[in-house]
């Protein structure tokens, strides 16, 4: 009984030993034909084609109105009535607001009346020295008798011009109580209601003149000799994306701003292109540097950028793929110009392209 119960535990030894280099024979030939695998990489690719391209610089800006006013108040006293509505455009002279003039009503037509009244002096001294000098010629008067009207007539012409200006004074201030806007434009802001007290200088409204808008970039000193006065802009603004608005460099400042040494530059556009423009919307302004009719040209996404500022790619050539060198110009549109190191017809991997770190992988592109 014994015996046969060693048996049996040497036979179930036996089993195990051989199971376990049964497992690992096993699982080393599997790592062997698995490391002698090549590693699968889906990739996608693009050629390199000659294309138009264009050198653009691209800044950031916000629309200004070309003329805005801050309407402000001449006179002081008590708004009575209102004549304007945010939104509404206005003529140069449309009044926007009237204060109470009943007082400065009563002092034009007080400096009117006396200057009614030094007009009617005057004309008597005058016709008093026409009298006395045609005496005086014919030596039925004295001279000092003469010389006193001729200071009569003019002590009455200076009351006149003194009444003029007192007149105008009067008008000046009646005028003013009618707050009226200098410009032509849109009114884009209100600042008081029938029955609030102004004092002078007092805001009252925000004319814009949106028939025509500026923008005010900063262009660094770098790309300065590359812009000029009249130069075509196109602007793209953000509220209205798929439009591309026309608008020129007006002025080019010649004193740095900041420390940033960038130079402030003014580019105009016309208002009329979208009546739904507005001051204060963002936008962005491309400045045409040059343009190229068939440049050799890749997408960015295929570019690899080295610690050291060198730039590469991944060509793909009969199912191989190498990375090369390569030297890029300028971009546009989402794509390179490429100086040298690639042919019109290579084909460049766009995606994947970090995991082609071995030669011997194998790579499967996209669609195909």
């Amino acid at each position: 009984m014994a015996k046969r119960i060693s048996i049996t535990v040497l036979v179930i030894i036996a089993l195990a030993v051989i199971l376990s280099i049964a497992g690992r024979l096993v699982y080393k030939h599997s790592q062997a034909r698995q490391e002698r695998a090549p590693e699968r990489i889906t990739i996608s690719v693009a050629c390199a084609k000659d294309t138009l391209m264009r050198e653009m610089l691209t800044y950031t800006g916000m629309i200004e109105g070309y003329n805005q006013v801050t309407v402000l108040s001449q006179t002081a006293g008590t708004v009575e009535k209102i004549s304007m509505s945010v939104g509404r455009y206005c003529s140069a002279g449309t009044v926007l607001a009237t204060v109470a003039n009943t007082m400065q009503q009563a002092v034009l037509d007080q400096a009117e009346a006396q200057k009614l009244a030094a007009t009617t002096n005057l004309r008597k001294a005058q016709k008093d020295l026409e009298r006395m000098t045609r005496l005086a010629n014919d030596k039925a008067i004295p001279e000092n008798e003469l010389e006193n009207v001729q200071l009569n007539s003019d002590a009455c012409l200076a009351q006149l011009k003194s009444a003029e200006a007192q007149v105008s004074i009067a008008r000046k201030n009646y005028n003013d109580t009618y707050i009226k806007s200098p410009i032509t434009g849109r009114i884009a802001g209100k600042m008081l209601d029938v029955g609030a007290t102004v004092m002078m200088g007092s805001p009252v409204a925000v004319i814009v003149d949106d028939s025509r808008f500026k923008i005010k970039i900063s262009v660094s000193e770098m790309d300065l000799s590359r812009v000029s006065a009249g130069q075509d802009v196109s602007v793209i603004v953000d509220a209205f994306p798929k439009m591309d608005f026309k608008g020129r460099i007006e002025t080019i400042g010649g004193v740095p701003e900041g420390q940033a040494r960038t130079y402030p530059v003014t580019v105009v556009m016309s208002g009329k292109q979208n009546e739904s423009l507005r001051p204060g919307m963002f936008c962005r302004c491309a400045i045409a540097l040059r343009v190229l009719d068939s440049a050799l040209t890749i997408p960015e996404t295929a570019l690899l950028t080295a610690s050291d500022g060198s730039i590469s790619v991944f060509v793909v050539r009969d199912k191989k793929h190498a990375q090369i060198p390569i030297q890029v110009g300028f971009k546009y549109a989402g794509r390179y110009v490429v100086t040298s190191g690639l042919t019109p017809g290579d084909m460049v991997v766009t995606t994947g392209k970090e995991r082609l770190t071995s030669a011997s992988a194998e790579i499967v592109i996209a669609g195909e």
